[in-house]
């Protein structure tokens, strides 16, 4: 696969058997246009070495074309049509960029494949790529396309990030995946190059998606290759929100000792910025590993007032969303009814609750109290049955719906509430995931 199944590339390496092991030519094939070369001396110099293949294949392209495909070398893996008319474009180039891709394409240089939902992705095999990155370099213009390239996919991270949690976030997430490799670059082009604004704002970006797809060790060294950057603190709005992420990752680590630090430096930035809903959303997230989650690092004490400071905030600028949240954690932690929670069923189903992001939330509420307040409204029990079909099994949510199922169904009021459709619904959702339960083993017993 180094090799990009180039049947020369292959031949090539061939003759070098005699002098490297397969192991110590692996090794070398970072400079594959170096080591492939001594080719037949029989046959015309463009197939005696890799590069005088690429060289002839180059010298062939118009002044516009050498131009568009040094520039194509920015991207790693390939791109979107949308990413290339976003970064390429520039005095160097005098024809449409469309054209450009599909002469260099018709000659090999270049190859169109489909994105995950269809659109078409260009990319350059490996070999090609570190030629036109030669040549890239060669025509000084290097600096101004890697920027450009940074700027493109930190605004894909900005783009993606208000979707990661809502109905969207698989299509989006998977667009992140699709890019990941750029979104590596651009992050490592903003380290290498201390642009510590834009390093610190990929990674309260992006923290989401190594999250949810597995990433936590990279997303971790990231964020604390950006909050070490030297002018860190010169961004107190951007180090505050990578901190959050910083605090996130290490939640899902599992490291609490080093979630509490994290949330505790973005608390004490926040409490600088003079942001309401910024101070009660840091408090709340430093209450988590705080609340008993966390064996002898945690401070329940302490948890529960931050938790009240975060709900007390809310309520001051009519935030139910956050009251919501503050509450459950409450619940959670105390492992008991809270006075203010029948009130939550009347904010989830009122006019007012488009701020939910997910029908799931109402759900989760529900598991804490006992018994469960149902409201008496037409749409509950389609909130419910959304709460359900928005359950996707990495989300880790399957738990919390079972037993908010659970209670309700055992509510004293269920019946006069939900009524005998109300019930069955329930219950054969119940059903459901107990049967889910049994055959996938997906659930604790």
């Amino acid at each position: 696969s180094r090799l990009d199944g180039l049947p020369l590339a292959i031949e090539l390496a061939a003759a070098r058997i005699n002098v490297l092991s397969p192991q110590a030519m692996l090794a070398r094939l970072g400079d594959r246009l170096s080591l492939l070369s001594g080719g037949a001396r029989d046959r015309p110099e463009r197939q005696q070495t890799l590069r005088g293949a690429i060289d002839w294949s180059y010298d062939l392209l118009s002044e516009d074309e050498r131009a568009l495909f040094r520039r194509l070398a920015v991207f790693a893996g390939g791109a979107r049509l949308d990413a290339i008319e976003s970064v390429c474009p520039g005095d160097e180039l005098h024809e449409p960029i469309f054209d450009g891709l599909g002469s260099l394409v018709e000659k090999s240089l270049l190859r169109q494949v489909a994105a995950g939902d269809g659109e078409p992705r260009f990319l350059m095999l490996g070999t090609i790529r570190e030629y036109a990155l030669e040549r890239l370099a060669d025509s000084g213009r290097a600096k101004e396309l890697r920027d450009s390239h940074a700027r493109h996919f930190a605004a894909l991270a900005d783009q993606a990030a208000s979707h990661l949690l809502g109905a969207e976030k698989r299509r989006w997430l998977d667009w992140l995946e699709e890019d990941h490799d750029n979104l590596r670059a651009a992050f490592d082009w903003s380290i290498d190059e201390e642009q510590t604004q834009l390093a610190l704002g990929l990674v309260s970006k992006l923290w989401r998606f190594w999250q949810m797809r597995g990433y936590l060790l990279e997303g971790t060294d990231r964020a604390r290759r950006a909050l070490g950057l030297p002018k860190a603190a010169e961004f107190p709005m951007e180090r505050a929100e990578a901190l959050e992420a910083a605090g996130g990752l290490a939640w899902w680590r599992g490291d609490f000792k080093g979630a509490i630090q994290n949330y505790e430096a973005c608390l004490e930035l926040r409490r600088t910025q003079d942001d309401t809903a910024s101070i009660a959303e840091a408090a709340y997230n430093l209450a988590f590993p705080l609340g008993g989650f966390s064996g002898p690092v945690g401070d329940v004490p302490r948890s529960k007032a931050l938790i009240e400071e975060a709900m007390g905030l809310w309520q001051s600028i009519g935030d139910e969303l956050g009251v919501a949240g503050a509450i459950r954690i409450t619940g959670r932690i105390a492992h008991e009814m809270v006075p203010e929670y029948v009130s939550l069923f009347d904010v989830a189903v009122s006019p007012r609750a488009t701020f939910y992001a997910s029908p799931m939330k109402v759900i989760e509420y529900m598991a804490l109290g006992k018994p469960v307040i149902v409201p008496r409204t037409p749409n509950f029990l389609d909130i419910v049955d959304e709460g359900v079909n928005a359950v996707t099994f990495e989300d880790g949510n399957a738990a919390a719906l079972e037993g908010a199922l659970v209670a309700l169904s055992e509510s004293p009021n269920s019946g006069r509430d939900l009524g005998r459709r109300g019930r069955q619904k329930v219950e054969a959702r119940l059903n459901w995931l107990w049967n889910a339960r049994a055959v996938c083993g997906l659930f604790s017993t």
